[in-house]
């Protein structure tokens, strides 16, 4: 008879519970799965720190299978209603893409084809002149001559939130403008030729284009979210300010087949899935075949380029309040779907290249996003101070330090702790910000760096309550490191951004002019170094505070004007010196500057006289390279 005791051990082995016994506990396998989630979470929330992104949902395909799927960041500013895997958003024009799968599931029924002109299935559509030559392939490959949201009838929208898709209706709204070119003879990407496309679907698809989408499509790809009457949850534009504004779509139903459709990141992500692996179409390739006179990558209701493992087709959408895209590779089987509530300054495309480097997949590089003004703010801008519809002017000062920086502008009392707190969990801590009233409310703007060290943010305090709390943060091991002051009607009030530090320490606050400059030296002889200047004006007259740090060797340049501190800021760069702070501040009617340099081997940039949104420019190329901010002055 065998000895139970080997028997056991053996058992033992065979469950791999050995190491149990030997560590007292049970191994734990690396979990892939569960790397891979941490990365691509890591990848997302990074950049959605770096773009200012407030909400994102992400999918992701590998092998042909669905990897990931997930909602990050919330609906509102106040990180209240968080995003999920279930939220409903709008697909904008990825609907061109789905329009497409209708209509060549429709050419394989034998019910269409490419080359039926549209006039012989929607009746309201002209038979006479260039109008009569248009065919479905024209309205799908952009090249009917249908305008794209010029020329059109607004007031022939139909106004219902949660209308039905009607085609007829939909067709109104552009059929009287007339063509921008001969049907095949060149390209013009339209929302509206794929309204018209959608309308002769409608008449040729048993049930109508609704249901056969329902039916052939998200069925086939099971998906249950899919909705052509779905409002907008809401997101957000960047105005020229730099300020977010809340916007809204609306309903999109009446040009459901171009840019209507809605669902969650789940089947949106499904649909992707069910294209690149064929189950919605005998050949789906069809799709990306060359169409006569087609702009260089898009096809029949979507992009393509490559050739491959490098073939990749893709469609992106816009709206006023959103940003999506589905991309992928056809023999990789691999792709990227995003909604972002955000419009025109976030760019979804970086967002997808870096969820597709965090799986693990090689792919083509993008390009980083820049932001620009309105077209209707693109003025001329003048050297003096001229009335600024943009909101005042902006001063940077840069550091090539290669520590990651990114800013925050505009933002109510609440809203900027909010965000302060949600990026102060991702690391980001703020070092610095500034406040101003627009119209009736207090906003902020704020510099935030990665950082492990821990900060703290207090406003709101008059002068002696502020002092308790510097005392009461000194004593717990912070240091300030910014000092703001403002009127709040008749109050003056304090706030300060605090970080944990050692050394030598001192906050001074309500001197002269000739006194700040006094109790300066007197600093610099017990070995502080100021770091922070503020000034304000009291009883009419003109006052400063400061905040000192231990160490030595930085210059005070005070109440220069305009002109003579940038010559002045170059005379100190040539001579080493970097700015540390800048404050600038009216003198009368005169434009005065003051600032702080410290010596450092560092490069810096320096922008003065930039509108914010000319400044976001500026800064979305500089941070790339290294460069952080080290001081934002509005004025």
């Amino acid at each position: 008879m065998k000895n139970p005791k080997i028997l056991f051990l053996t058992f033992l082995i065979l469950l791999g519970w050995i190491p149990l016994l030997l560590t007292g506990s049970k191994p734990q396998p690396e979990n892939e799965t569960e790397l891979l989630t941490a990365a691509i979470d890591k990848a997302i929330k990074d950049e959605m720190a770096r773009q200012e992104i407030i909400g994102v949902a992400v999918g992701v395909v590998k092998g042909g299978k669905i990897i990931y799927t997930k909602g990050h960041g919330h609906l509102d500013l106040n990180r209240t209603k968080a995003v999920t895997k279930s939220t409903r958003f709008r697909w904008a024009s990825i609907s061109k893409t789905l329009n497409a799968v209708a209509a060549f599931q429709l050419i394989e029924d034998n019910k269409i084809s490419l080359n039926t002109r549209v006039h012989t299935k929607v009746s309201n559509w002209p038979s006479s002149g260039n109008k009569g030559l248009v065919t479905l392939g024209h309205t799908l490959s952009n090249t009917a001559g249908v305008n794209h949201y010029d020329n059109y009838s607004r007031n022939k929208y139909p106004s219902s939130k949660n209308s039905k898709y009607d085609s007829k209706a939909t067709v109104e709204v552009f059929k009287s403008a007339p063509l921008n070119f001969k049907p095949g003879s060149d390209y013009e990407y339209s929302t509206f030729g794929h309204n018209l496309a959608g309308a002769a679907l409608d008449k040729v698809a048993p049930g109508g284009y609704v249901s056969w989408v329902n039916n052939k499509i998200a069925k086939k790809a099971s998906m249950t979210s899919l909705s052509s009457t779905a409002g907008s949850p809401r997101g957000f534009a960047k105005d020229c300010k730099g300020k977010l504004v809340a916007k809204n779509e609306g309903s999109t139903t009446w040009k459901l087949p171009g840019g209507g459709w809605s669902s969650n990141i789940v089947d949106l992500t499904r649909f992707m899935e069910a294209l690149m692996n064929g189950k919605l179409l005998k050949n789906t390739s069809a799709m990306w075949a060359n169409p006569p006179k087609a702009e260089e990558n898009y096809k029949y209701g979507i992009y393509q380029n490559g050739s491959g493992s490098n073939h990749r087709v893709w469609h992106s959408g816009a709206h006023d309040d959103l940003r999506s895209i589905m991309h992928f590779y056809t023999q990789r089987k691999i792709g990227v779907c995003i909604f972002i509530n955000g419009a025109s300054y976030v760019d979804v495309n970086r967002l997808a290249w870096h969820v597709y480097k965090a799986a693990g997949l090689s792919v083509t590089t993008v390009n980083l996003p820049t932001y620009e003004c309105p077209d209707k703010y693109n003025k001329s801008r003048k050297k003096s101070e001229p009335s600024n519809p943009c909101g005042g002017y902006y001063t940077g000062a840069w550091r090539k330090s290669g520590t990651q920086s990114i800013v925050r502008r505009g933002y109510s009392t609440n809203e900027f702790y909010d965000t302060w707190k949600q990026l102060y969990d991702q690391g980001y801590k703020c070092v610095d910000f500034d406040t101003y009233k627009d119209g009736s409310t207090r906003r902020w703007d704020g510099v935030f760096e990665k950082s492990s060290t821990a900060a703290a943010m207090w406003r709101g305090f008059d002068q002696n309550g502020f002092k308790k709390k510097w005392d009461e943060m000194n004593k717990k091991g912070y240091r300030l490191i910014d000092l703001e002051t403002y009127k709040d009607g008749s109050s003056r009030k304090w706030a300060g951004l605090f970080m944990k530090g050692s050394g030598k320490y001192a906050m001074w606050r309500n001197f002269s002019t000739d006194d700040f400059g006094k109790k300066r030296k007197e600093m610099s002889k017990q070995g502080m170094k100021l770091i922070d200047v503020e000034t304000y004006v009291d009883g009419g007259k003109r006052k400063w505070a400061g905040v000192w740090r231990q160490g030595s060797g930085e210059l005070l340049n005070r109440n220069y004007k305009t002109e003579d501190f940038k010559a002045l800021r170059r005379k100190r760069r040539d001579a080493g010196y970097k700015l540390v702070d800048v404050e600038t501040y009216m003198d009368g009617s005169t434009r005065k500057w003051a600032g702080i340099w410290e010596r450092s081997s560092q490069g810096e940039g320096f922008y003065y006289g930039y509108r914010y949104c000319d400044l976001l420019y500026k800064y979305r190329y500089d941070a790339p390279n290294g460069y952080k901010v080290m001081d934002l002055e509005r004025y």
